[in-house]
């Protein structure tokens, strides 16, 4: 397990409710963590060449080209890291939106549209309102 596949999962593993956990020995913690680490594994899959071809020809956006869906990894200033894509909800091509994992705790909506604002630049697909 990489120290950036730790992070991601360590943050994502803070939003939890631990009272659920209490329950629970390290064994069972290291597994839930260990789950985090394994879907942050899967969704940096979609960034598989074939797989940016397939969502590219699927959800055919003018403007876009098959690297208009890669899941990019963005520095977040004074924060930490992000990793963040463009996803369309329901695989509907008129409902997209910008999927956000943060390597840190979001505090607030506000903290959160500050995010989007330092990356939104990088994400952006010319036909394609989000």
């Amino acid at each position: 397990m990489s120290d950036q596949e730790q992070l991601f999962a360590a943050a994502a593993f803070e939003t939890y409710d631990k009272t659920f956990f209490n329950e629970f020995d390290d064994g069972h913690r290291q597994k839930a963590h260990y789950q985090l680490v394994l879907e942050l594994r899967r969704r940096l899959e979609l960034n598989l060449e074939s797989v940016l071809q397939k969502r590219h020809e699927y959800f055919a956006v003018p403007g876009s080209t098959h690297q208009s869906y890669l899941e990019r990894f963005f520095e977040i200033k004074s924060i930490g890291p992000v990793l963040a894509g463009i996803r369309h909800g329901g695989s509907q091509v008129d409902f997209p939106f910008v999927s956000i994992w943060p390597g840190f705790e979001i505090n607030s909506m506000n903290h959160l549209i500050s995010i989007y604002n330092q990356i939104g630049q990088g994400l952006r697909i010319k036909n394609l309102v989000i």
